[in-house]
């Protein structure tokens, strides 16, 4: 007969962060995985520690590429933040504890008056109210990983703090057009071929100049960079008669 006791080891969390999880919106999957995190944190009296996806599977059941997609659910929702990401060969991992930027609905408590035998009004989900929905939720890591990936150069990001999340949100609705992937992989893309002050490469003698991912996304530098003031003049090429030999 199993006997858990106290003295055997336990886990000190406060009691709104768990009316918190309770009242969250969240899947089977991502409420395991969320406690998984606070269990490999806060069970060992740590605001961070190292979680690997192999101790995820070990400890859910999950298959590797379920567990992959869970803990990106959850960093989109920011109820887990990746304090460390070692080229991807290890992750820190953090349970945000700051209730007010969680990006999920809480359930409330609605009372419905209805008199006897009326039907209810169903609400009927359209094709708009998805686009709406996805549109809603900012890809951050996918982003990231896309800012890596193209621009091998530029600073690395270590934390992606709540301020730096804000930024990336204002920017990601403010700019329909840059609601896609596509569309970020293309404008790191173009950063990188054409815009080379942006990544160090200075011809008038100024200390070079890095942009990271939170000033390419802090929306006034951003405008500027899809407006293409920061791309390189093109150098006026040299007619037929140009290169005729002098007399």
């Amino acid at each position: 007969m199993a006997n858990p006791q106290l003295e055997n080891g336990h886990t000190r969390i406060a009691n709104e962060i768990l009316d918190a999880l309770i009242a969250a919106n969240l899947s089977g999957h991502e409420f395991r995985i969320a406690l998984l995190i606070i269990r490999k944190t806060y069970g060992f009296q740590k605001c961070e520690d190292t979680v690997s996806l192999s101790q995820m599977m070990k400890a859910t059941g999950f298959k590797k590429i379920r567990c992959s997609q869970v803990i990106n659910k959850l960093q989109l929702q920011n109820i887990v933040t990746v304090t460390e990401n070692c080229n991807g060969l290890y992750k820190k991992y953090k349970f945000n504890k700051d209730l007010d930027v969680w990006a999920i609905p809480l359930q409330k408590s609605v009372t419905v008056t209805e008199k006897r035998y009326r039907p209810l009004q169903k609400s009927v989900t359209t094709k708009e109210t998805i686009t709406k929905e996805r549109k809603d939720i900012v890809p951050h890591t996918q982003i990231i990983d896309l800012y890596h990936q193209e621009l091998t150069s530029m600073p690395k990001i270590k934390s992606w703090t709540p301020s730096r999340q804000s930024l990336l949100r204002t920017t990601w609705n403010g700019n329909p057009e840059y609601q896609t992937l596509e569309a970020w992989q293309k404008l790191f893309t173009d950063i990188r071929e054409h815009m080379p002050f942006l990544q160090g490469q200075s011809s008038n003698g100024h200390k070079p100049f890095y942009a990271d991912l939170e000033w390419i996304v802090k929306p006034s530098n951003f405008i500027k960079i899809i407006e293409g003031k920061y791309k390189e003049k093109s150098k006026p090429t040299k007619g037929f008669y140009d290169n005729w030999p002098q007399q």
